[in-house]
This record gives C-alpha cells, structure tokens and sequence, in this order.
C-alpha cells in the first residue's frame, strides 16, 4: 500500500511518469513524440518504423528516406536502406532519423 501512495505521489508531483503509449498521437505532449523517435534506430525496419508513424507528409519522397507527419508542425525524416527492394516493408533505417519543424501550411 505505501509503495503505491509512494508511486502515486511522485507521478502526481512529475518527479516519476507513466509509460507512453508509442502511438504517435499530435494531442500528445512533445515528450510523447521525442520518446518515439528515439526508439527509431538503425536497423529497424520500415513496417517497424510505420508502426508508430503512419501519415507521410505528401511531399516528394526520395528512395532513400521517407518523411511523416509526427504533430501538425512537426516532420520526422526516416533515411532508410534497400533491404527487400525499394519502398518495401523489410527496408531498413539506415542512419539516424532528422526532425523538421514547420507547418504545413508552408509545405
């Protein structure tokens, strides 16, 4: 029982946080995008990656990397190998990801 009104309290008082869920999901505090894309490294591959991102920006999209669409200001550009052929679901990260802030409304 104290270590749940222990945990309780440091949650409460932001000393300790909850796990995310790795949907990116644009209501969702900066925090929740940026642990997302930490976990995108080298290696992983692009069903993996498309798991947690899922909207491209629309944009042209070169073979070697893929942008999406984390919050509405905010671009993840995914650089990706040719692993399974181009565009393919075993494709995989081939270097670490950039972010991109803009709108939308300037693309």
């Amino acid at each position: 029982m104290r270590l749940s009104i222990s945990l309780l309290l440091l949650v409460s008082s932001g000393v300790a946080a909850l796990p995310q869920s790795l949907h990116a999901d644009p209501a969702s505090p900066a925090a929740a995008w940026e642990s997302i894309v930490a976990k995108i490294q080298p290696g992983l591959t692009r069903a993996g990656v498309e798991t947690w991102l899922k909207e491209w920006d629309g944009g042209p999209q070169g073979i070697d990397s893929t942008r999406y669409y984390i919050q509405p200001d905010v671009i993840v550009d995914v650089p990706y190998d040719q692993t399974g052929g181009t565009w393919t679901s075993e494709n995989r990260v081939s270097a670490p990801v950039r972010i991109i802030r803009r709108s939308r409304s300037t693309l």
